[in-house]
């Protein structure tokens, strides 16, 4: 089975940063996945979205 391909980025652009957790409740991306997307490896990126499908997965 060929994996979906992914969107160049996980915004939504529903941006809003939660200042307890200083992760976005649109994408749930941390501040710091935020500002260093731009310059990740493939390899990071895919971490990224991994923990994201997990963490939407999980509830």
């Amino acid at each position: 089975m060929t994996p979906t391909p992914r969107r160049a980025s996980p915004c939504i652009r529903a941006c809003s940063l939660d200042e307890a957790t200083q992760c976005c409740s649109g994408c749930r991306r941390s501040l710091d996945e935020i500002v260093r997307w731009g310059g990740m490896t493939d390899a990071e990126k895919e971490a990224v979205w991994r923990r994201l499908e997990s963490d939407a997965s999980t509830g």
